[in-house]
């Protein structure tokens, strides 16, 4: 946190901190690998990180509330979808990685600014758009859900795809199922932690997976941190797995590691045969 002399948390500073960080090009982005139940790596999510000239690295929760508060949001966000493409740009490049597909979070302060569909437009210019994959929240149904929906199919005709983030922590969360047209849905991280010590949590899960199936969308569990985890939401018939036990945030160097790791004779690091047994 910023201080002033009085040992007083400085908003002010901050802001002008995030500002000069977007002139800066302060921020970096971070990967995290996904795997599907045959333990390949498909894809990764794009991590946003701030690289703080006096705090040191910075992680969303640090700054984005201010961010969007101010303002900014929409600047650091543009950044954030253009250097996303740029890496999908250098995935495609090489024959071992061209299939990979990328995830990006947006919010609906994001889906709400005019020119958002014309900024995707030209971010996806030079790449498959079917690699990059825009994550939404539910939160999204607080603003005008029309215009939402409008934009969120404007997009998806350009050939991206949407995902529900978090999901399971909202009211009405099944409804959103049928009236968003996304493609996949992605399990929060608070069942997966406690699916072992809440059953309900397991249930739960497995009722996502099987609802989710049922409207032909694809699942990912995140916050996969143990073997333990992975083994019952494969179990339960989840699709696709992220979190630390499948792989920590890293450089995009990183993913080619896992990719070609979970690609060959041995797939990945460790060991899946438990699972299919």
């Amino acid at each position: 946190m910023i201080q002033d002399d009085a040992g007083k948390f400085t908003h002010r500073t901050l802001e002008k901190d995030l500002r000069r960080a977007i002139r800066e090009k302060q921020f970096f982005l971070d990967y995290q690998p996904q795997i599907n139940r045959d333990g390949q790596c498909t894809g990764a999510e794009a991590l946003l990180r701030w690289n703080h000239p006096t705090l040191g690295l910075m992680v969303p929760s640090q700054f984005i509330p201010l961010a969007e508060a101010s303002g900014l949001i929409i600047p650091v966000g543009e950044w954030v979808l253009q250097d996303a493409c740029n890496q999908i740009k250098q995935f495609q490049r090489d024959p071992l990685t061209r299939h990979l597909e990328i995830a990006v979070n947006v919010s609906l302060i994001h889906l709400m600014e005019k020119r958002f569909v014309e900024r995707v437009k030209f971010a996806i210019a030079d790449i498959d758009p079917r690699l990059l994959t825009l994550e939404i929240t539910e939160s999204v149904m607080m603003g005008d859900t029309q215009m939402v929906i409008q934009r969120i199919r404007a997009i998806k005709e350009m050939g991206c795809s949407f995902a529900i983030d978090d999901f399971g922590t909202g009211f009405s969360s099944l409804s959103y199922l049928k009236t968003l047209p996304v493609d996949h849905v992605k399990i929060d991280k608070s069942f997966v932690d406690d699916i072992f010590d809440h059953p309900r949590h397991a249930s739960m899960v497995e009722a996502i997976i099987n609802i989710s199936k049922i409207f032909n969308l694809g699942v990912t569990a995140e916050g996969v941190e143990t073997k333990q985890q992975h083994e019952l939401l494969w179990r339960i018939g989840c699709e696709i797995f992220q979190g630390f036990h499948i792989g920590m945030p890293g450089h995009p160097n990183a993913i080619y590691s896992i990719f070609a790791e979970s690609t060959s004779e041995a797939k990945i690091a460790y060991d899946l045969v438990g699972i299919r047994d």
